[in-house]
């Protein structure tokens, strides 16, 4: 009997293991870490990186989910072909930000590293930037699991101040009766100057 019961259990085991990790917090730190590593790359000396950033946040990033929560409505009205331009422009946006303001940081560090489940559906992973004056900064990625992976979403500096909230506020004048067009325009002009 206990032989038998032995052997029903058996194929529970692998099960749990796959939702285990499936699930598990600590998973969204790696995510972090993907991110942080491309971005440490980032240097006033490095002239072509722009494309491994912008592939490097769209492997990290869940930018669908930030620009439906930016445009809100609007994006469910928005055809395929607008959907994938403001994504794409958005993307180069991202990037391109992160190289203007991370290039002159002689030693891009990031420490403790922390995750906690926030609102069930979301994972928050807590770290600080250090500068290049010893300075702190606080920065919170709040993470969504989206095809087996664990994707920045929003970003709160300083514990509080949400990118999403701060886009949102942004680029609401550029959303003109239902349409994107505006936006995708804005985006194109902001990219163009970003790094010149």
């Amino acid at each position: 009997k206990i032989e038998k019961e032995k052997a029903k259990k058996i194929p529970e085991k692998p099960i749990k293991k796959v939702e285990k990790i499936k699930t598990n917090p600590g998973n969204s730190i790696s995510t972090v870490l993907e991110l942080h590593d491309g971005l440490s790359k980032i240097s006033s000396e490095q002239t072509n990186i722009f494309p491994e950033i912008k592939n490097l946040i769209r492997v990290t990033y869940d930018t669908e989910k930030m620009v439906e929560m930016i445009v809100g409505r609007v994006w469910e009205k928005a055809d395929s072909k607008q959907k994938n331009e403001i994504l794409s422009e958005f993307e180069e946006y991202i990037a391109k930000n992160y190289i203007r303001r991370f290039k002159n940081i002689d030693k891009l560090k990031f420490t403790n590293l922390e995750s906690r489940k926030f609102n069930n559906a979301y994972n928050m992973v807590k770290t600080e930037l250090i500068l290049n004056n010893n300075e702190k900064v606080g920065i919170n990625y709040l993470l969504i699991f989206n095809n087996n992976k664990w994707k920045v979403f929003d970003i709160l500096l300083s514990g509080s101040v949400s990118e999403i909230a701060t886009k949102k506020s942004e680029f609401s004048s550029f959303i003109r009766n239902g349409d994107m067009s505006p936006l995708i325009a804005a985006l194109k002009k902001k990219n163009a100057e970003l790094l010149n």
